[in-house]
């Protein structure tokens, strides 16, 4: 079996994975978050709000063009130039969103759990909403440049950035889709991970302490799927002048699909690492999926005496 016919098989059975179990987790995290009032009024949580919205984007147009294209030969993107630039506009929009929200919750609980008076008093839904607008804002504005630079090739009817974008686009992704929010995320989680361990303090501020350990998770999976990515895309950097034969041309292309659906971990995984961590969590999903089932209550005993 070559390399090219597993990565092939691997991206289209992985990816339809990643894809069911990324959009039903997502929509099960924002179907939680919109209901429970203690995930709802927090600035937290609507960066979440965000940033899930826009991983579900990412999951049905990115990841199911990659199964289908990858997998399947069926690529639309190379007859149509809407689709050829929309797609690519929209790809970096919604990683862009979804990460800058992330590095935005990380950040917010850093400050809410923060001993300073002044700092967790930056932590507000009202800067959380102009915050998620600034961000919203830049990265589908810094997007329309790719698909303005972004046509296909009539002689091989491929969707492709033109010349000026090649030559920018590696850098951007690794700084913007990689170096730059993964470096963020584990600075503020660390410093938030420090902070929730003054449980005194943390008591007396009436942090909450599952929320916090749910992000610092979170933090976790994005730099175990994006770091690959940003290696893989700092390599492709540094070999571009570099003359390369068949076999290691195959290895790059393997590489490039495992890389690609890692990257998309970022988007299914939360749902599930939450589970992992948070015991309320867990019993809240619990208490929404099976809805109809009688929840334990405990009611006063009368004793009667004579």
């Amino acid at each position: 079996m070559s390399l090219q016919y597993a990565g092939e098989q691997l991206t289209a059975y992985g990816g339809i994975f990643l894809l069911v179990t990324g959009v039903t987790g997502d929509a099960l995290n924002i179907f939680i978050f919109l209901t429970i009032r203690i995930y709802r009024t927090t600035p937290c949580t609507f960066f979440f709000l965000v940033g899930l919205t826009h991983d579900i984007g990412q999951l049905l147009i990115s990841l199911t063009e990659l199964i289908f294209k990858t997998g399947y030969g069926i690529d639309p993107t190379r007859t149509s130039t809407f689709l050829c630039k929309s797609r690519l506009y929209l790809v970096n929009g919604f990683a862009t969103v979804s990460l800058s929200c992330s590095c935005l919750a990380v950040i917010d609980q850093f400050l809410v759990t923060s001993r300073s008076a002044r700092l967790r008093g930056w932590s507000n839904i009202t800067w959380a909403y102009r915050l998620a607008l600034v961000a919203f804002s830049i990265a589908w504005l810094t997007s329309i440049p790719i698909a303005i630079h972004t046509e296909i090739l009539p002689t091989i009817s491929t969707c492709i950035p033109d010349a000026n974008l090649t030559a920018y686009l590696p850098f951007a992704s690794l700084l913007t889709l990689s170096a730059l929010p993964v470096s963020v995320m584990l600075t503020f989680g660390y410093l938030a991970y420090r902070n929730i361990r003054l449980t005194t303090a943390l008591t007396r501020h009436r942090v909450d302490r599952q929320l916090t350990r749910m992000i610092c998770m979170q933090v976790i999976l994005i730099a175990v799927c994006q770091i690959p990515y940003g290696i893989f895309n700092a390599y492709t950097l540094l070999t571009a002048n570099v003359t390369k034969d068949a076999d290691r041309l195959d290895k790059e292309l393997f590489a490039s699909r495992i890389a690609a659906l890692l990257n998309y971990g970022t988007s299914s995984g939360n749902f599930y690492v939450f589970l992992v961590t948070s015991s309320r969590f867990r019993q809240i999903v619990k208490d929404k999926i099976f809805w109809w089932r009688p929840q334990n209550q405990i009611g006063p005993v009368t004793v009667e005496t004579t």
